[in-house]
């Protein structure tokens, strides 16, 4: 047989990783071992199930040589072109766009849940909080208030409730989402925000922002009113002996405390001068002083 004229073709094979060439996989060191055949693993799960999870993008390049013979060409052998690269090295560069791609959606959702998160701090700060103080100003304050209430008091107070119900829930939900939380019917949670809400919106409203005015508007001067009932009994933290007025219009504070000589002495159909500080809003009595009904 003549073996004249046959080229003499010797392959070799190069790893790249990071930068760095390598002959073989047995000559990387074993960190960069583990990171290649990690890669590996996560090329073909991309290949063939998709992959769920998220590494940091890395070169991994696989390159075949063929070195050919003297007075040989590519034409001339069966083995193809001089250099070819190792199809691992087009899937690693799938992987790491993957890769890519997830790590850029990652980045957009967490800078969406940051301005969400604004939101809601600006929410609780402008709206929430002072809610909250005139409501519980409202329900303890020593001023009576005495205007009486327009419809738009309590479209006012409706459309309170409507933000602060709406931006609550949305603030849970956003949160329940970041958290991972299961998604399950939350009814009952809606509806105690919903009647929470409105107590605080109607406080608020209502009772805290007349206080508010009369604070701004009041001078001194007297208020004359009326009363319309005698109570001995109340509740755990209101004043007893007291007499229901009937200029004073916010049901929370509808009421003076008076003494026992004074609850026995007034009856009802007095009529009691309240000297303090006085505005179209309300007033603080300071003194008042009584006569019996004719």
């Amino acid at each position: 047989m003549n073996f004249a004229g046959l080229a003499a073709v010797k392959r070799t094979q190069t790893f790249t990783i990071d930068g760095k060439t390598y002959d073989s996989l047995e000559a990387m060191p074993p960190d960069v071992r583990g990171k290649w055949d990690a890669l590996s693993r996560l090329v073909k799960t991309l290949t063939a199930e998709g992959a769920g999870g998220q590494l940091k993008p890395t070169t991994l390049k696989a390159v075949q040589t063929v070195v050919y013979g003297p007075g040989e060409t590519a034409a001339d052998s069966q083995t193809g072109s001089g250099t070819t690269a190792d199809p691992l090295s087009d899937l690693s560069a799938q992987a790491a766009s993957e890769l890519s791609a997830r790590s850029m959606l990652g980045e957009t959702a967490s800078r969406a849940a940051n301005v969400s998160t604004r939101i809601l701090r600006a929410f609780i700060v402008l709206l929430l909080l002072p809610s909250l103080f005139l409501a519980a100003w409202g329900a303890l304050t020593s001023v009576r208030i005495t205007m009486a209430y327009r419809p738009e008091w309590w479209i006012a107070a409706a459309a309170l409730w409507g933000v602060l119900t709406g931006g609550l829930a949305w603030g849970a939900k956003r949160a329940a989402r970041a958290a991972g939380s299961p998604k399950r019917s939350a009814f009952g949670q809606l509806l105690a925000l919903a009647v929470g809400m409105a107590a605080v919106s109607a406080l608020a409203v209502c009772g805290g922002v007349p206080v508010l005015l009369h604070q701004l508007t009041a001078k001194p001067g007297e208020l004359l009113v009326s009363v319309t009932k005698k109570e001995t009994m109340g509740g755990r933290y209101s004043c007893r002996p007291r007499v229901i007025i009937a200029e004073f219009t916010f049901p929370l504070r509808n009421h003076l405390c008076v003494g026992r000589r004074a609850f026995d002495e007034i009856q009802v159909g007095s009529r009691i001068r309240l000297e303090g500080e006085v505005s179209d809003f309300g007033v603080r009595p300071d003194v008042f002083t009584w006569s019996k009904p004719r």
